[in-house]
């Protein structure tokens, strides 16, 4: 086999390798057409290749025009994939790429109607040649004038090229210009001189015009190997982007841990959920790996399922953002509360992605909670203040001013019995001297007017002698160096707070010794009660209507300071409680100031 015929082998051979590499690709990414297009004119090339073998090797007229005749079905889409190829990557004139197309397939179909061929009116002969030493035919006889149809629709294409590339080049892009307009440009230049040259009898040598389409390979090899080299530096910098997004993301799960938020992803129409390591958490499905959307669905409370799906439906609907409140169930007792918002987010026409943040609310509902339970204690307090003021006006004070009224009217009518007076007039000053008591009494409860007159240490220390004057217990007062002058707000609440507590201490502990001290140490005032009595259990307390640890709390946190309370079953309680002299602005939440400690040995 000569070099030539080892040559079309080779060309067929690397055409139709070529073609199953890009169709191949094309498989993996449709999109890519130019890759459909390329491997078309391969697959044409590969078959052109082997009509070229059979014409360099026939020894008949009939057998020339035979292969001639067949050569045209390769041919044809060689010229018309070859200008969508162009088309694909260059864009340029719908109009003038369809006339290629229609040129080169009027020649088709000339070319089968006409006899014995588009490119003869008569095959007189077949001349024979040596190229490179190997004996091959070529024709001799009468051109058609139909086969400039066929060569017409090369050289659109090469117009169609040209115009393309002048386009393209006026836009910019000189690399597709000269890569791809010019390589489908010099494959029409050179197949059609061979057309042109061989068929019309110009020089006496077969057709080989399938070399031609090494210009197109040479274009798509150069593309390849510059998009290899983008796509290295495209790796390279898609690896820093993913470094960088790596610790961006890193640092977004620190601050989002850190801020206690827990973060999800979902692609809407998948199960795969995406969730963060707080995110796990607050579900309590820390222990899984993978995780589905159910998985969080069966966490949330049956009672919230509805309002979840509700919003988060909506959102899907609507494409924009949700918030909602629900809890999930961690145990069959345990309870958390949580804060979802997210937003839905269209990536393309197939994709949508939710994304949500988490946060944990359990502590601010539980608050709300006690804040209405504490003001629906409070009313009920009120009322019972109130009820008792107004029985104690009613029962004590308006029913001994109507016996008052009664005596003085019966001294009236008997102001002549000196004795009578004299002794309704002792009755009557004793009983308007308790009156006066009861009246002092109940003011004093309602306002301490010695606080401000006499100070706190006298206040507390006259508070404590009467409280112990009406009950058995005992209630021995110390003052050390507690200043003179305190400031209005600190001094009632340390007497309200003895006050609460020394009432609590004759009501509820069966104590028969009490003890108060109070003193200044330093920038701060120290305030211990204690007793012997009985002790309690906070728990039956709290579930109580009670408000007496509560107003303790209350009371000290309005002024900054801190309250302990150590008590145990049977041995007693001990009030310890500080607070400074100059206290900031009060903190919102209740417990960060005032908080109650247990001593170990307290019941639960």
């Amino acid at each position: 086999m000569g070099v030539v015929s080892s040559g079309l082998l080779m060309i067929s051979g690397a055409c139709f390798v070529l073609a199953i590499i890009h169709l191949r690709f094309w498989i993996a990414e449709p999109k890519r057409k130019d890759y459909l297009a390329f491997a078309v004119v391969c697959l044409s090339v590969t078959v052109f290749s082997w009509f070229e073998l059979a014409l360099c090797h026939s020894h008949t007229t009939e057998e020339y025009n035979f292969y001639a005749r067949w050569s045209h079905t390769a041919a044809a889409p060689a010229i018309i994939s070859a200008g969508w190829f162009a088309y694909l990557n260059l864009g340029g004139r719908r109009w003038l790429f369809l006339l290629v197309c229609g040129a080169r397939l009027a020649a088709l179909f000339l070319n089968f109607l006409l006899s014995p061929n588009i490119n003869f009116r008569e095959l007189s002969a077949v001349g024979q040649t040596t190229v490179f030493g190997e004996v091959l035919s070529y024709p001799i006889g009468t051109a058609n004038p139909w086969m400039l149809v066929s060569q017409g629709a090369q050289l659109l294409l090469i117009i169609f090229c040209v115009d393309a590339s002048i386009q393209v080049w006026r836009q910019g892009d000189r690399r597709k210009a000269l890569i791809f307009g010019t390589g489908v440009a010099l494959f029409a230049v050179t197949s059609l001189t061979f057309s042109i040259g061989v068929l019309w009898g110009l020089v006496s040598m077969p057709i080989l015009a399938s070399v031609s389409i090494f210009f197109i390979i040479a274009a798509m090899v150069y593309e390849l190997n510059h998009r290899l080299q983008s796509s290295a530096m495209l790796s390279d910098k898609l690896i820093d982007s993913e470094m960088g997004l790596r610790e961006s993301l890193q640092q977004l799960n620190m601050s989002a841990t850190a801020a206690q938020v827990g973060l999800w992803t979902r692609k809407l129409g998948e199960e795969r959920v995406w969730a963060s390591a707080k995110m796990r958490e607050l579900y309590g499905v820390s222990n899984k790996k993978d995780l589905t959307f159910d998985d969080f669905l069966k966490k949330i409370h049956p009672t919230d399922m509805g309002r979840f799906q509700d919003a988060l439906g909506s959102a899907e609907t609507r494409i924009g953002g949700f918030q909602v409140e629900y809890r999930v169930m961690l145990t069959d007792s345990e309870i958390r509360w949580l804060d979802s918002r997210g937003r839905v987010e269209v990536i393309d026409e197939n994709t949508k992605v939710v994304r949500g943040a988490v946060v944990d609310i359990t502590k601010r509902i539980n608050a709300e909670t006690a804040v209405h339970e504490l003001s629906r204690r409070l009313i009920n307090a009120q009322e019972k203040e109130r009820a008792r003021l107004a029985r104690e006006l009613h029962d004590d004070l308006s029913q001994s001013m109507a016996l008052l009224s009664i005596q003085l009217a019966e001294l009236r009518d008997k102001t002549t019995d000196a004795a009578f007076v004299r002794s309704q007039v002792d009755k009557l000053v004793v009983e308007i001297e308790r009156l006066s008591a009861d009246v002092h009494r109940i003011s004093h409860e309602l306002h301490p007017a010695k606080l401000h007159q006499l100070g706190l240490e006298l206040a507390l220390r006259g508070f404590c002698r009467e409280l112990a004057a009406l009950h058995s217990a005992r209630i021995d007062f110390h003052a050390d160096a507690l200043p003179r002058s305190l400031p209005d707000d600190v001094a009632l609440c340390l007497y309200r707070v003895a006050q609460e507590s020394l009432q609590n201490v004759v009501k509820h502990s069966h104590a028969t010794l009490a003890t108060v001290n109070i003193s200044g140490e330093g920038d701060l005032v120290h305030l211990v009660i204690a007793d012997n009595g009985s002790g309690f259990n906070e728990q039956e307390v709290e579930s109580k209507e009670s408000l007496g640890l509560i107003s303790i709390s209350e009371r000290i946190r309005a002024v900054s300071g801190s309250v302990s309370v150590i008590t145990k079953l049977g041995v007693g309680t001990k009030i310890d409680v500080r607070v400074p002299l100059k206290h900031n602005q009060v903190d919102s939440n209740p417990n960060h100031l005032a908080f109650i400690t247990r001593s170990a040995g307290r019941d639960a």
